[in-house]
Order: structure tokens, then sequence, then C-alpha cells
């Protein structure tokens, strides 16, 4: 039996969600952890997509697989949650089919990233603080550039996949009081390519580049990878969307 998790989790204090070698506090060490405790056996889960150490998460989804469930799914999800710590929650669980799968059965994703205009401790590990101007119009402007299908690879981190090529669906900026939020939906997202697009963005806000500084790396040779990240801590990731689960 295979089953779908959607998870929240603040990620402030792990290390991403992908288990790693040496590193306890991971988001799926933790849920395995858990997990196997619950079915007493090892149990192994597979992320939609691997958020990065500080980066939070709304929507981010898992799958795994247990041969017999003696209870129902609330019942799961109640245990699971009530030995996961405070800042993981499982929201939703259910059966999926037997050839589906987190990431490769996902057709697309949204991200956000959140920014606050004015210094506020409270808002430190969950946004970036940026204290200059922003340029909505010069923004808006820069952002149409990434609208559609695109090959990403001076926008990401290049060295682990051999297509670089994704759709970005829709790219929307707006304002609520002293935060701003860009949202961005696409059929995937390489590893850091949100945080290297907005990172760009900023640096064409600043006026540091100019709009042919990007089109010069969107869909042309290797070789050109973006010098502008922005940080981890304003970064979301909201959905992962499906044909059907």
């Amino acid at each position: 039996m295979k089953i779908l998790a959607t998870i929240t989790y603040d990620g402030s204090m792990y290390y991403g969600f992908q288990k790693q070698k040496d590193v306890r506090n991971t988001i799926q060490g933790i849920i395995e952890e858990k997990l196997s405790t619950i079915f007493h056996r090892e149990i192994k889960i597979y992320g939609a997509g691997r958020t990065d150490r500080y980066v939070h998460a709304s929507g981010q989804t898992f799958h795994f697989e247990v041969e017999n469930l003696k209870m129902d799914l609330e019942r799961l999800k109640y245990s699971l949650n009530k030995m996961l710590p405070d800042d993981i929650v499982i929201k939703d669980m259910k059966i999926v089919a037997d050839d589906f799968h987190a990431r490769l059965s996902a057709i697309g994703k949204h991200y956000q990233y959140r920014i606050v205009t004015v210094k506020n401790p409270f808002y430190l590990h969950y946004s970036l603080t940026y204290l200059k101007k922003l340029d909505f119009n010069l923004l808006r402007q820069g952002m149409k550039l990434f609208l559609g299908r695109h090959d990403f690879y001076n926008f990401c981190s290049n060295n682990d996949d051999v297509d670089y090529f994704e759709t970005i669906e829709k790219f929307t900026l707006r304002k609520s009081n002293d935060t701003v939020i860009f949202d961005i939906y696409g059929s995937g997202f390489k590893r850091y390519m949100v945080r290297m697009i907005i990172g760009t963005l900023l640096a064409l806000n600043e006026h540091q580049i100019t709009f042919d500084y990007i089109k010069e790396r969107l869909d042309s040779s290797h070789d050109k990878v973006t010098s502008y990240n922005a940080p981890p801590q304003g970064l979301y990731l909201m959905e992962v969307s499906y044909d059907q689960k």
C-alpha cells in the first residue's frame, strides 16, 4: 500500500528536507524515524522535492509504502503528529496508486518568496529583510522574461541534472503591509532556481544589471551562471500539484 502525505514545516532549525549522511536534523530523517517506530520496521519516504536548509514548506509532499495498515489514516496522522516536533505537521494522508511517486508524478509546484521592508526580529527567520526601495514596475518587467519554457541552466545549481528546461506558468508580485510576496508557479524547479531568480531580480531592482543580463542567461550557453542568489529563509514550498492523488 502506498500512502501520500502532505506536510508543513518551519525549516529554521533543519538542514533541509533530504536525509544526509552524518546529519540527523533533517525533515526526512525525523519523519522516517517516527514512522519506523510506529510500524516497527524501517520506513523510507520519498519527497516531492528537496528544500534546502532554512527553507520552509506549507505544502510539501512525500510518499511511503507499508504492507499492512492496521489503523485508519486519520489515526496514523494523529499518532505521527503526536511524535513529531511541533515545527513539523502532517496535514493530510491518502492512499494512492501503486505506480504513484511524490516527485515523478508531480505536474507542477508553487513556491513563494517573502521579503519584509522593515527591520523586525520576528521576521528574521521567515523572510528576507530588504530595506532598499522596490521598483515594482521594473521588477514585473523582469519577471515577464522568465515566463514560458526556458533552459534554466544559468539559474540553478547545475551539477546533478541533464535537462534544465522548465516552464514558468505564472509569476506574480504583491505587497501586504510590510511584506512583499513573489509567487511563482511552474512545471518544476531545479535546486536554488527560485532563489537565483529572485536574487537576480533584486539585482535588477538595484540597477546592478539590466534586462539584457537576464536575456543573455536564458536559453544560452551553459557558461553564464547568474551571480545572484537570494537567502533561503524567505522561500516557501506552497503546493505540489498532481493530475490525481
